[in-house]
């Protein structure tokens, strides 16, 4: 992320930093908007798991176990862990990141502290007030 006002705590809290480039759209509601994951929401579900995705790689099919594991010791901290899985049951690859625990709250409460203005964690892109069901979420702030 270039811009210098996601160089504070919140910089790479985030699950998927491929959103980065997405991040910083310019609405009629907000002058910065953030995507991530709020990742309370599956907790409090009770729902560690997220759906199985299968994709094929030339030829072969691959299969992404991806799931969330709040075992971490920490409050506030998880582990999101992906496999990959070939084949039929060949294990190829399984990474694990550290991620933190946010519920629409504690982000509020975060890009607040960062010194942004006029924040609101929603569920629709563009559309502030729209409270998340999921762990899905758009932070809409402007920039301090």
């Amino acid at each position: 992320m270039s811009d210098p006002a996601f160089t504070g705590p919140l910089r790479g809290s985030f699950p998927h930093p491929a959103l980065a480039e997405h991040s910083q759209e310019r609405t009629e509601t907000a002058d910065v908007l953030d995507v991530g994951q709020a990742v309370e929401a599956r907790r409090a579900a009770k729902a560690p798991y997220m759906p199985l995705l299968k994709r094929t790689h030339e030829g072969r099919p691959l299969w992404f176990i991806r799931f969330v594991d709040f075992e971490s010791g920490e409050e506030d901290l998880a582990d999101l862990h992906m496999v990959v899985v070939g084949g039929e049951d060949e294990a190829l690859l399984h990474k694990s990141t550290r991620i933190r625990v946010w519920s629409p709250a504690t982000l509020e409460a975060a890009f607040e502290g960062a010194g942004f203005a006029d924040v609101d964690v929603s569920a629709r892109i563009g559309e502030p007030g729209v409270p998340p069901a999921t762990e899905d979420v758009f932070v809409h702030a402007r920039a301090p």
